[in-house]
């Protein structure tokens, strides 16, 4: 019960209040099950979507295809910027015991005024790519910028008060909807139907969601405002993850400079360590709600225990990759990609300190910590960007690895060493913003 009368109902399998209990071999167990139920949901939703996009691109032709996937991934980069980091800090919040109605007012208005630019947006589109695409296909992509942020948002909920596992098998249930879209369209009326789904995919995610969470809290006794700004609170959460996307640049931007054979032997390679580095999302994803809802800061940092299976699962795999990396390179790529192997290895390295890294950086926003995340994921993706070109002008591909190699190792340096702040017996030092 909240101090404004608010009852909240959790799940009594794998919810909140785990956070407050001590590590224990019933801890780890939890923990571990949960990580890799998310983790599960995480890639089965991957696949699906791989999967649905390649049944698209077999019945398209190539310009058809590059200009779908184009508007495809602008229509979730928009409805990223729409969101901002707010979802991620209404799933903090909520995790902590505020009250639901202000969370459904502000989700909302945010709704209503993305209108317009997810309007914009659209005409822009339809006006660029009318002569290549179906108008309905455009559209639907679109105003998937506009459902994707209804996901989120319910996803948020969901991952606070319910289950996180249940956000990434609802994100699944919507891509097998793209997926029986595409397989069951023809070759006329792919585009339009595939277009369609991609929007209405994120409403069947957000309508999972919203069921699920809508009995969970009832509504506060605190007077409704006018008018409440949705991204209030966000701006840091939202800093951060446009910091992080700096790092997608890195290749292109290597072709410019190094030559188009720099940037085909990084692509190929550069995300086969991703295996290791969704089992860290999925831990941070997992554990973000409980760590937000602990007691204690330090309660908070004891939870971190719980990351040992995880980290020591993610070790192993990385180590197997990178070991296996000459015989991985030669049957998958062939004997002209002979010099990826040097970079798939130092690829898996780099995604060791990812493992200690996203956890933690995890428990520090949850515990009000995200102007510092943010400030030093600007400094660290930044430089990592300037870094990586400039080297690799001079040494060439290896040196971007190298560089991601020390940069996640500087992150989870300096996020341990914000942590280390709170292992004193008073505990709860981290000052909340």
């Amino acid at each position: 019960m909240t101090a404004d009368g608010t009852s909240i109902e959790p799940d009594d399998s794998d919810t909140v209040p785990i956070a407050a209990q001590k590590p224990g071999i019933r801890g780890f167990a939890r923990a571990s099950m949960g990580t890799a139920g998310t983790l599960a949901g995480m890639v089965f939703g991957q696949a699906a979507n791989a999967v649905a996009l390649i049944f698209i691109a077999r019945r398209t032709s190539l310009s058809e295809f590059g200009a779908f996937i184009g508007l495809y991934a602008a229509a979730i980069t928009v409805g990223n910027l729409i969101d901002f980091g707010s979802s991620a800090f209404w799933s903090r919040e909520l995790a902590r015991g505020v009250p639901t109605d202000g969370y459904w007012r502000r989700l909302t208005t945010r709704t209503s005024v993305a209108c317009l630019p997810v309007g914009a947006f659209t005409v822009v589109a339809i006006a660029i790519l009318r002569d290549q695409l179906p108008i309905w296909c455009i559209v639907g992509v679109c105003l998937q910028a506009l459902t994707i942020g209804l996901a989120g948002a319910t996803g948020a909920a969901v991952r606070a008060l319910a289950s996180p596992a249940r956000t990434e098998w609802f994100i699944a249930a919507g891509n097998l909807m793209l997926l029986a879209a595409a397989l069951v369209s023809t070759e006329r009326t792919i585009l339009s139907i595939a277009g369609l789904a991609a929007c209405v995919s994120w409403l069947l995610t957000a309508s999972l969601g919203y069921s699920t969470v809508r009995g969970r809290v009832q509504p506060s006794r605190a007077p409704r405002q006018p008018f409440e700004n949705p991204w209030r609170g966000s701006r840091h959460f939202g800093i951060a993850s446009l910091a992080v996307t700096l790092g997608g640049f890195i290749v292109p931007l290597v072709g410019v400079v190094a030559g188009s054979e720099a940037a085909a032997s990084l692509g190929s390679v550069s995300r086969w360590s991703q295996p290791v580095t969704l089992i860290a999302a999925s831990y941070a994803t997992f554990m973000a709600p409980r760590f937000a809802a602990a007691r204690s800061d330090l309660d908070a940092v004891r939870l971190l225990r719980l990351a040992a299976p995880t980290i020591g699962l993610g070790l192993l795999i990385s180590l197997g990759l990178t070991l296996a990396a000459p015989i991985l390179v030669d049957s998958l790529l062939g004997d002209d990609y002979g010099r990826s192997v040097l970079l798939l290895r130092l690829y898996c390295l780099a995604a060791i300190p990812v493992l200690i890294g996203q956890p933690t950086v995890a428990l520090l926003q949850a515990r009000g910590q995200e102007r510092a995340v943010s400030r030093a994921y600007v400094i660290f993706s930044s430089g990592s960007v300037a870094f990586s070109v400039g080297l690799a002008a001079a040494y060439g591909a290896p040196a971007v690895p190298a560089v991601s190699l020390a940069g996640s190792a500087l992150v989870a340096c300096w996020a341990l060493t914000r942590v280390f702040r709170i292992l004193k017996p008073d505990g709860d030092l981290i000052p909340r913003r």
